[in-house]
């Protein structure tokens, strides 16, 4: 029951394909036709479809999947021209670790967003504190101009290099219509830049009227860094 030929996919009526689509493993004898009609069917069902041709024949279904993957050695030009990604050494191999990179920039990406979401939520809110108190500046323009072109280029560099997770390719697919941050860590990645922004501050209040404007100035600076590179 988990194969199908292509005349028993032409007798069935429309519902009944579906229904038999969804619980087929292996489609014997497809005609080009019915590669197109397999892959509009799962993707009407709410599937998201990888489909690898090598062929002209395959042309129509690569476009119409969600990813088209052609053979770069084997594969025609018309196949080649129609997909998303070419095997450029015709190996499927090379799809398991193309998705494990795929994923692994994803994750760098989302890990230097949220970061910077943290990294700028202090900033702000000492920048817009301090008048509004009605002390000194808590960061000179050259303490800025430092944090933006010297300590947050770093750490992007940083993120870029991180290693993948452990369980990277543990993880179910994402839903195409998610974010690309989700809630829950944008809300964790601006709760600890406010607490950072807190801590900074009230290191500020502490020292100023002590030691003096430029201590205390240093001090909140100095706890500002540990912050980021916690």
């Amino acid at each position: 029951d988990l194969i199908a030929t292509a005349d028993e996919l032409t007798a069935l009526t429309e519902s009944d394909r579906v229904e038999r689509i969804r619980r087929t493993t292996i489609f014997a004898r497809i005609s080009p036709e019915q590669k197109f009609l397999i892959v509009d069917t799962l993707k009407n069902d709410g599937a998201i479809v990888a489909m690898t041709g090598d062929g002209v024949n395959d042309a129509p279904a690569l476009h119409r999947a969600d990813i088209g993957i052609a053979m770069g050695q084997r594969g025609t030009d018309v196949a080649r021209a129609t997909a998303d990604l070419v095997l450029l050494d015709d190996n499927f191999a090379s799809i398991v670790a193309t998705v494990r990179e795929g994923r692994h920039i994803f994750q760098n990406i989302q890990r230097a967003f949220l970061y910077l979401i943290a990294f700028h939520i202090p900033i702000v809110v000492l920048a817009i504190a301090a008048p509004l108190i009605g002390v000194p500046l808590v960061l000179l323009p050259i303490h800025l101009v430092w944090l933006e072109l010297i300590v947050h280029p770093v750490s992007a560099i940083v993120f870029q290099a991180e290693p993948a997770s452990a369980d990277i390719m543990s993880r179910p697919p994402r839903a195409p219509a998610a974010p690309l941050l989700p809630r829950a860590a944008v809300i964790r990645s601006a709760v600890s830049g406010a607490v950072l922004a807190v801590a900074s501050f009230a290191m500020y209040w502490w020292h100023w009227q002590s030691l003096g404007e430029a201590q205390a100035r240093a001090s909140s600076l100095i706890v500002l860094l540990a912050g980021y590179q916690t």
